[in-house]
């Protein structure tokens, strides 16, 4: 019974001597947060597995891959105006507009212009460009290339030449519509001559025709003769849209009617 006094003793100061161990090596976390004077560096190193050191045994670690971010493309505005010789607004023109850096070939926008013949194109990439214009009666602008810089808007202005058009239909003295044979245009001034064939339905229209006298003619082929009967001549002024109608007798009756070539008004 003797030994019980020291045997506690030896007790307490043993449990006094790990107390004070512990709170040395394990400081209370109120005491390790004003230990960690260092401050944190932002942003932190590009490496994968960065860390930092702190204090306990408690320790964070940040895990990152590295990402390459494709530049966003960014966009513009195109302001097209199409016009006449004469100034006028081109209400209704076909606009296309066609990349020229690419690979693609068909257009990128086509549209029609406003009553003051405008057209107001949004969200076109940057890049490299080629604008066309048409429309009934005038002649197609030339290939205008322009660019769209950075963060900018272009401008475009078109002016398009009047011109006249040709069209008619081929039938026969009964009504009944015939598409063999060809029909030429032919303006000896301009040394301009077409070739047209007939639609599915016995019609036929030119292009954009220079303003001037023009030979009209309907030939059984690209190198026969024309019958005299069967030859026009077609003074077109400009903004003209002259029609003509070939006829030719009905089947059997080739011998008994004539053929003939008369300007159609409607």
């Amino acid at each position: 019974m003797s030994n019980l006094p020291r045997l506690a003793l030896a007790a307490v100061i043993t449990l006094l001597a790990l107390v004070f161990l512990a709170s040395v090596l394990f400081p209370p976390v109120g005491e390790r947060d004003l230990a960690a004077n260092e401050e944190p560096q932002y942003p932190l190193p590009a490496n994968k597995g960065t860390s930092k050191e702190l204090p306990g045994p408690l320790q964070m670690e940040d895990v990152f891959e590295r990402v390459e971010v494709a530049v966003e493309p960014t966009f513009h505005n195109l302001h097209v105006t199409v016009f006449a010789g004469d100034g006028a607004a081109l209400a209704n023109a076909e606009v296309l507009v066609f990349q020229t850096d690419g690979i693609r070939k068909s257009p990128s926008v086509s549209a029609k212009t406003d009553l003051e013949g405008k057209l107001y194109v949004k969200w076109l990439p940057e890049g490299s460009y080629r604008i066309e214009a048409r429309h009934e009666l005038y002649f197609a602008s030339t290939d205008s290339e322009f660019a769209i810089p950075g963060k900018t808007s272009a401008k475009v202005e078109l002016a398009l030449k009047l011109g006249a058009k040709l069209s008619g239909e081929l039938r026969r003295s009964d009504d009944a519509s015939f598409v063999h044979g060809v029909v030429r245009l032919l303006n000896e001034e301009e040394g301009l001559d077409y070739v047209l064939t007939a639609d599915a339905h016995g019609n036929f229209h030119s292009e954009t025709l220079v303003p001037g006298l023009w030979r009209v003619e309907w030939a059984k082929n690209i190198n026969a003769d024309a019958e005299p009967t069967l030859r026009f001549d077609a003074a077109m002024a400009p903004g003209n849209h002259r029609r003509l109608r070939f006829t030719l007798p009905a089947a059997g009756k080739e011998h008994e009617e004539q053929a003939s070539v008369a300007e159609i008004f409607e």
